[in-house]
């Protein structure tokens, strides 16, 4: 990624805009971006600011911005087209994951938006993780293929889950004026160790044994 800051050593009223370097994207796309207008005292920091503009519109890889005599000259290098998209999923299958990214006009032949690949991909994982998978892991990857396109490979899976070994829940009700109650439960897998815990901590017990400190609670 570069972006390039040419100097402008003073203010000067914009009288005309040139954009150049676009090879598939149009001038109208572009303009939905450039934030200094005919007839502007257009500053340092204006320029500055059009050059993060552009740069967060997530099409381009190279953003340059200068005014000269009046003219704002603005060159562009664009990010890659599209080529294929690869996607490996074990959680949902592909056609639904097809139809997000196609919703944000990530498809073959349309520029790349790796902003908005990046924001696809961390609404699906939320999205996975809300509907109970909680383990899910999303990612992408992108391989340049020349100068003007690009494979992406998504990837969705399960991920590493945690295996539940031993649980011990402790509580501890003292109403005032009434009986305290102590509820205690406990359990763990198959493996010896766990099993021989679960035996020794059932044989201790007693109730208000395995309390503790109301400090430590609160």
């Amino acid at each position: 990624l570069c972006v390039i800051l040419m100097p402008v050593l003073c203010a000067e009223i914009v009288q005309t805009i040139k954009i150049e370097g676009l090879d598939i994207l149009s001038e109208s796309v572009v303009e939905q971006y450039i934030d200094i207008s005919v007839g502007q005292n257009a500053t340092e920091q204006d320029v500055a600011n059009q050059i993060k503009r552009l740069y967060e519109s997530g099409l381009f890889h190279q953003v340059e911005v200068d005014v000269k005599n009046g003219v704002l000259e603005i060159g562009l290098h664009e990010q890659p087209v599209i080529q294929n998209i690869e996607i490996e999923s074990n959680v949902i299958p592909e056609k639904e994951i097809r139809k997000n990214l196609r919703q944000s006009a990530l498809v073959r032949g349309e520029v790349l938006n790796e902003f908005v690949l990046v924001q696809n991909t961390k609404v699906l994982l939320h999205n996975l993780r809300h509907s109970g998978h909680q383990d899910a892991v999303v990612d992408y990857q992108i391989e340049r293929i020349d100068e003007k396109r690009a494979n992406i490979k998504l990837t969705v899976t399960e991920g590493a889950k945690t295996k539940l070994r031993y649980i011990e829940v402790v509580g501890e009700f003292t109403p005032r004026g009434g009986i305290a109650i102590y509820p205690y439960s406990s359990q763990s897998n198959s493996e010896k160790k766990f099993k021989e815990l679960l035996e020794k901590r059932r044989l201790n017990y007693a109730p208000g044994a395995y309390t503790m400190p109301l400090s430590r609670v609160y």
